[in-house]
């Protein structure tokens, strides 16, 4: 169903802060129509491991969340750990809210 979700591009829609070299995508559905309420994807373009340094604008998801779920490990995150969290060179999270 990810074609039916609304795409909010960083460059176009800032929904959130990060390290250097880290990329994010949300993608938000309506109520009822997706999974889940959004998909936060976060990408690192670098050539280094780094603290993703996510800081997410809450209000842009549309949901009440506080935690978030990776769907590529199942790994839980509040927004203190996902900051944190070590994103390694090329590769990428896949998280989903936890309600």
């Amino acid at each position: 169903k990810l074609g039916a979700a609304a795409f909010h591009a960083y460059w176009i829609e800032p929904h959130a802060r990060t390290s250097a070299n880290v990329r994010t995508a949300l993608y938000t559905w309506k109520p009822g129509e997706g999974a889940y309420p959004f998909l936060l994807v976060l990408a690192n373009f670098g050539r280094e491991p780094v603290a993703t340094g996510l800081a997410l604008d809450w209000t842009k998801t549309g949901s009440s969340a506080s935690r978030l779920r990776d769907l590529m490990t199942d790994k839980t995150y509040d927004e203190a750990e996902l900051a944190s969290a070590r994103l390694p060179s090329h590769e990428f999270m896949l998280l989903v809210p936890l309600e």
